[in-house]
């Protein structure tokens, strides 16, 4: 493993036969990978970059991804006023300054393995709770890991994902709805205008959000899709491109994917100087279900104190052609 200075972080680089993945502990985030000579995933050349972006790219969402309504929830009895920085109306991957925005520490674990944690206190952003989070990436022969770990010492909502983004033809890639998607998913939850789930689990049957065999994306989705109610470890799914005949398979224990298809990305100047643009990549974060602590029908997201949150999400790569 190498280990480097990246501006005021530290960069890791595993490395083997098949993989070469390059991580940084600011916001514990991925900013490399490369497969078959091609790195493919968007991010930036330096860390200010990652410092000024408002995308997420690569990195650990917390405390809760995706979205919680008005930034609000009751818990206990008790309601709690979380951070809005979307729109003013919503909490988004934990609020104004995030997981994504924290600086971590690290430990190398193994020649293979290097493991990011931090103390979250009590109140940061609006959650209760000082939760203690561990996040370790292990480089396996074909495939990147992601191991998932968490306590708190009050009860607490806790959702945690990685945001990195795809695209199969390389970073610079055109547009990832070109790319092919099959998801082992046969609901998906509606949105009002805002992203919000309106509560309704519907099935994907006849609709556009149909990838239970494998299609063309086609157009924008910003979706959770559900694998099932209750958590086991399956293979979600898989993101496959034509052009470099790479394929990805994602297996996790979580009980969602949230697809999105980047139609938001702004154009800030990315790796190698080239600009970020709308649909350049696709990311496929694994997770439980977005404002689930104000939906008694989803699967609960609370987090007590002696229970543990702990979670694996794969990443697993292959040429097919």
């Amino acid at each position: 493993m190498k280990t480097y200075p990246f501006g005021t972080s530290r960069a890791f680089c595993l490395e083997n036969d098949l993989l070469k993945v390059t991580l940084i502990s600011f916001g514990a985030r991925i900013t490399n990978l490369e497969f078959c000579g091609k790195d493919l995933v968007i991010g930036y050349d330096d860390l200010e970059g990652f410092q000024n972006s408002t995308v997420y790219p690569g990195a650990i969402i917390g405390r809760y991804a995706n979205r919680i309504a008005n930034g609000r929830f009751e818990l206990n009895g008790k309601v709690y006023q979380l951070g809005k920085n979307e729109n003013d109306v919503t909490n988004l991957h934990g609020g104004p300054i995030g997981f994504d925005m924290m600086e971590w520490d690290s430990t190398v674990e193994s020649e293979n393995s290097v493991s990011f944690s931090r103390i979250s206190p009590d109140g940061e952003m609006g959650f209760p709770g000082t939760v203690r989070v561990k996040v370790t990436y292990t480089l396996e022969e074909d495939a990147l890991k992601i191991d998932y770990d968490a306590d708190t010492d009050a009860d607490t909502f806790l959702s945690l994902t990685n945001h990195v983004y795809f695209n199969l033809d390389g970073y610079d890639g055109e547009d990832c709805r070109n790319m092919k998607l099959m998801l082992r998913a046969p609901w998906y939850l509606p949105v009002d205008d805002k992203l919000i789930p309106s509560g309704e689990i519907r099935s994907v049957s006849g609709t556009v959000f149909d990838f239970t065999e494998e299609k063309t994306i086609g157009t924008d989705f910003d979706h959770c899709f559900v694998l099932g109610m209750d958590r086991k470890y399956q293979n979600a799914g898989r993101l496959y491109s034509e052009k470099t005949g790479i394929a990805m398979e994602i297996e996790t224990d979580m009980p969602s994917v949230q697809f999105y298809s980047s139609g938001f990305l702004s154009d800030t100047v990315g790796k190698g100087g080239i600009p970020l643009h709308l649909h350049q990549a696709v990311a496929l974060e694994t997770q439980l279900f977005p404002d689930s602590p104000n939906h008694d029908n989803f699967p609960s997201t609370l987090l007590k104190p002696g229970e543990k949150f702990k979670s694996t999400t794969r990443y697993r790569f292959s040429k097919v052609q």
